[in-house]
């Protein structure tokens, strides 16, 4: 009775708080030491859904993202791809949706680390509000061609 009611309470005061204590009520350390088999053939479906090729590389501009990721996962259309853009030192984002464009301003490819020219075809982050953290990053095209091709 008394749990009850401090779930109850946790979940009106507090949702995090409300979701640990089911999760922790609810779990035992021998449910999660043998998981059971739709639980494994869950998770081996989710792991075959996540083995899409990816393209990585540890890109370093000019020094101040060397702990930086970037993943191509996925072509979503002739001018969309999907990215997983990981940097240690400023944010992440997973699938996140990059759109062809021209750029505007120099800078470099985020996957080869080549220098961009303004006019040069280059991916970048959709425009979002508020920006993502990553909106002036650039990948050019032609380094997504080569990915296209390995894929």
């Amino acid at each position: 009775m008394k749990s009850n009611a401090l779930k109850r309470n946790a979940l009106v005061g507090d949702p995090w708080k409300g979701i640990l204590h089911c999760l922790l009520e609810s779990t035992t350390a021998d449910e999660c030491a043998s998981p059971s088999a739709s639980d494994s053939r869950a998770l081996a479906s989710r792991e075959a859904a996540n083995d899409r090729r990816r393209y990585q590389i540890e890109a370093q501009d000019d020094g101040t993202h060397s702990g930086r990721i970037v993943n191509v996962l996925d072509r979503l259309s002739e001018r969309t791809v999907a990215v997983s853009w990981r940097d240690s030192t400023s944010c992440h984002y997973n699938d996140q949706i990059w759109r062809v464009g021209i750029a505007h301003q120099p800078g470099c490819c985020a996957i080869t680390g080549m220098h961009i020219d303004p006019g040069d075809a280059i991916y970048r982050p959709i425009p979002a509000v508020p920006a993502p953290l990553n909106a002036h990053a650039m990948i050019l095209a032609s380094a997504l061609a080569q990915v296209r091709a390995e894929i």
